[in-house]
């Protein structure tokens, strides 16, 4: 979708605040792209990492970063410092220097918005809010298979859920606009903190339809591996140990199927997990490949018997949905996610995959085996899943015109 120039978004100046470094944030990398291409100027202000310089221009996006090097324990003594005192003191100068030439200020979550808030206050200047997650129910999530005493202390005593509860309330009702990933982070908002649905918009982790140019269409019968795929990041809430525990069942029908698990996570994630494997008595069938250029991660989505979404059903997985999601439905691949709502909304009820009930791995495990003799019918469902985004709205071009529109509403009315 073209998206119509408006003279006046040349003279605005939009300042992104990022908790991270970047590049290479997908969601902060698509959104800046849309606003520059719809020609608004933009900077984003973020931490800088081993090799990169204080500044430079990436695809029209200026990029600044502290001075320093951020690394694992500075980050550390940053989150602890800014759950103390509610400010970002490693991002909060370079913040105050950029907002002389800004004309909004965008905070990407939760964790940057109070810094962003003070300073954009003192100068008049409205605030956006992105939430990228449900943070307050990601960290009941996040942590659980951490084994080091020093990071569970920091957790239990500067990540309390309760305490990021009211930060998010203080936050979502201070802020200008609000942007979500789904509906259900929306509606959410509205009931659980009494948000104006009115100043939220849903933003989406969609692709673009551009992804299909190079593939085939059609009814090709692509030739499938036994292979069950899972590619992203790895942690405790993304429900790879469902799908380790439901292998025992599945190669009981058939000994050839086997799990290659694609993406990082840290060590007493893996730890866990391939522990998990062993005392289930698969540990040969798992495979952990580790972090993967991206056309290797495509390779394995494309011949997999199944690419797996096993979310576990919790606060943060029934409010968001994953980047990949709208990969794999473009890639014409096959696809099962777990019962999480605004997967079973998006996929179960357009009939673009499978749906197993999260947490349960004898139903993942009968969705499995089915799909290893019912080739056709999984190749039916990636074709309504490829439309499902070229026609049916889930598509980058569409969130890209929901956000400019947010922006151009937003500064006629300041």
């Amino acid at each position: 979708m073209e998206l119509a120039q408006n003279p006046s978004r040349g003279t605005k100046h939009i300042l992104m605040v990022l908790d991270a470094f970047f590049p290479f944030d997908l969601r902060v990398e698509k959104e800046g792209r849309a606003l520059v291409d719809a020609g608004y100027r933009l900077t984003v202000v973020c931490y800088r990492n081993e090799g990169q310089s204080l500044e430079e221009i990436r695809d029209g996006i200026r990029i600044v970063r502290t001075p320093a090097v951020v690394g694992h324990a500075k980050k550390g003594i940053t989150d602890i410092l800014r759950s103390l005192s509610g400010q970002n003191f490693t991002l909060k100068s370079l913040i105050r220097r950029e907002l002389a030439n800004a004309d909004a200020i965008h905070a990407h979550d939760l964790p940057v918005y109070a810094t962003a808030y003070a300073l954009a206050k003192g100068k008049g200047l409205p605030v956006i809010l992105d939430m990228h997650e449900n943070f307050p129910e990601g960290l009941l999530a996040w942590f659980q298979w951490r084994k080091k005493p020093l990071i569970r202390i920091k957790n239990e005593l500067f990540f309390s859920y309760k305490a990021w509860l009211r930060k998010e309330k203080t936050a979502l009702n201070s802020a200008d606009r609000v942007i979500a990933v789904v509906e259900e982070m929306r509606d959410r908002m509205v009931k659980l903190h009494g948000t104006d649905a009115s100043k939220v918009t849903i933003v989406g982790n969609t692709e673009s339809e551009r992804l299909t140019e190079d593939k085939k269409g059609g009814s090709v019968m692509i030739p499938r591996s036994k292979k069950i795929v899972y590619v992203g990041s790895i942690g405790p809430h993304r429900g790879v140990d469902t799908a380790i525990e439901a292998m025992p069942y599945i190669l009981a029908e058939d000994a050839e199927v086997r799990l290659v698990v694609v993406g990082s996570g840290n060590a007493d994630t893996l730890a866990h997990l391939q522990s998990m494997a062993e005392q289930k008595g698969v540990a040969d069938a798992v495979r952990f490949t580790g972090q993967v250029p991206y056309d290797a991660a495509l390779k394995h989505m494309e011949d997999a018997l199944l690419n797996i979404i096993p979310h576990h059903s919790n606060g943060q997985n029934e409010a968001t949905v994953p980047h990949k999601l709208f990969q794999i439905l473009l890639s014409r691949a096959p696809l099962m996610v777990s019962s999480c709502a605004p997967l079973k909304r998006i996929v179960g009820d357009n009939d673009a995959g499978l749906v197993f009930e999260a947490g349960n791995a004898a139903d993942f495990a009968v969705k499995a085996v089915w799909a290893l003799s019912h080739e056709e019918e999984l190749q039916k469902m990636t074709e309504r899943g490829m439309q499902l985004v070229k026609t049916g709205g889930y598509k980058w071009e569409n969130d890209a015109a929901r956000l400019v529109k947010m922006y151009d509403n937003l500064f006629v009315q300041t």
